[in-house]
């Protein structure tokens, strides 16, 4: 299993709750360096958590949409040797 502890801590310093969509749909926008869609986040989330919907997704990319830049950073500084970004 992936090492989710860097976005939960990331989410939890900008006050976001770190729910496990949340967690989630963060990790797979930090994996991917392309600008993702809906339909994009929403089927490998839903490979590991079929209950999650598109509003969820859609909640939260907006959520997340302001604080992309800054998360990414933020996600950058702290990588970890050998990770993808910290987060594997």
């Amino acid at each position: 299993a992936l090492d989710t502890q860097p976005i939960i801590s990331v989410l939890g310093h900008f006050d976001i709750h770190p729910t496990q969509q949340r967690v989630d749909i963060a990790q797979i926008l930090f994996d991917c360096p392309l600008h993702l869609s809906v339909d994009p986040v929403l089927a490998p989330v839903n490979e590991a958590r079929p209950s999650v919907s598109k509003a969820t997704v859609y909640n939260t990319l907006g959520l997340f949409g302001s604080l992309m830049v800054p998360l990414h950073l933020h996600l950058s500084f702290h990588e970890a040797p050998g990770t993808a970004g910290g987060l594997l």
